[in-house]
């Protein structure tokens, strides 16, 4: 079984800062001996030992992200890990497997795996959709197929994790 991972983005002007919390929090976590971070680019990716309590990595990352606003980076099919963040301001990046409408029109959803009931999805509601140029044939079109950034709360809907956006500058379409 893999360890646990999450990673952490943060901007140049933020870095000296997240890393004297990161070690900061190492210590108060007693965990410097269990935990490893990996700092690289504008990035940090925490690796939980086997072991290692599951609850850790998200509490540093939750205390990490309050206090230099850095946000969890993970990708599409880390649904599991994604649940974990519920609540918490993240950005997820993965292809649009499907674009949906339901009949009644109230949103449209963006989904990031096969299987609709448990992958994670992207939901625009309707009374956004006049905020993309074009409405719904224009989301369609420009997400449709396309590798997607998208940074948001997390939240849960019929148990599968789930980014609500209102917004355009909400999700970036990632070149290939």
């Amino acid at each position: 079984m893999d360890a646990p991972k999450l990673r952490i983005d943060y901007t140049t002007d933020t870095l000296p800062r997240f890393q004297l919390l990161f070690i900061t929090y190492c210590r108060e976590f007693a965990m410097s001996k269990n935990l490893i971070a990996v700092a690289c680019c504008l990035s940090l990716t925490i690796v939980a030992h086997a072991g290692e309590p599951a609850a850790i990595a998200p509490k540093l990352v939750a205390l990490l992200q309050e206090e230099v606003g850095a946000v969890p980076s993970l990708k599409a099919a880390e649904v599991e890990e994604q649940k974990k963040l519920v609540g918490k301001t993240v950005k997820v990046t993965g292809k649009v497997t499907k674009v949906y409408k339901p009949e009644s029109g109230n949103v449209v959803v963006l989904n990031f795996g096969k299987d609709i009931k448990v992958c994670f999805k992207v939901a625009i509601n309707k009374r956004d959709y006049g905020n993309w140029e074009g409405g719904v044939p224009a989301i369609e079109k420009m997400y449709a197929d396309k590798t997607l950034a998208v940074t948001g709360k997390m939240v849960l809907y019929k148990d599968a994790p789930e980014i609500v956006v209102s917004k355009p500058s909400e999700i970036e379409v990632v070149t290939e």
